[in-house]
């Protein structure tokens, strides 16, 4: 007697592992090691943290679209990290050189103080978003956020994703 099955048993599971994470949590953000952010800014020399601020705002502008970072802030950066950049090999190029010496400190003067500004502003957005409050464990200081900044950021992002994680997991599920 032959059994006839209605489905293959032999076929792979068919699951979508690719479910979009909700738009409007914490979990639309990347968890990605502190260390590892640590360790991408060493080995690209700064580059990485400009990036990581760049991928990071545009999830963040997706989450609250009422008030988003400016794109024109972002820019500022790339243009004045890569003139900070050009400063320093003319720096090198020209060693004695008075005026390239002053062009590239200021240069490298802006682009701290526009990341600075970024960082601030992505910092208070997180904050906004999370309704963390001054004293909440998941409230992102100004203190280490000035000193850290992404690596600060990033474990903080890592924290709020944990605790929504574990926040979700706990739910009771629903009688069906």
């Amino acid at each position: 007697m032959t059994q006839q099955f209605a489905i293959n048993p032999y076929a792979p599971p068919k699951a979508n592992l690719d479910a979009p994470v909700e738009a409007t949590t914490v979990q639309a953000f990347p968890r990605f090691s502190a260390w590892g952010v640590f360790l991408l800014s060493g080995v690209t020399l700064g580059v990485y943290p400009v990036y990581w601020l760049y991928t990071r705002t545009r999830i963040l502008n997706r989450l609250l679209p009422s008030n988003p970072i400016p794109k024109g802030l972002a820019f500022a950066a790339v243009v004045l990290l890569l003139g900070n950049a050009a400063g320093s090999f003319l720096e090198g190029i020209y060693p004695g050189n008075l005026g390239v010496r002053g062009m590239s400190s200021l240069i490298g003067l802006a682009f701290s103080i526009v990341n600075l500004c970024w960082v601030f502003m992505f910092r208070n957005r997180v904050n906004e978003h999370c309704v963390s409050h001054k004293g909440d464990r998941y409230w992102l200081g100004g203190v280490l956020t000035f000193f850290f900044q992404v690596l600060y950021l990033q474990y903080k992002l890592n924290e709020l994703i944990d605790q929504e994680r574990t926040v979700t997991s706990l739910r009771p599920i629903a009688a069906a």
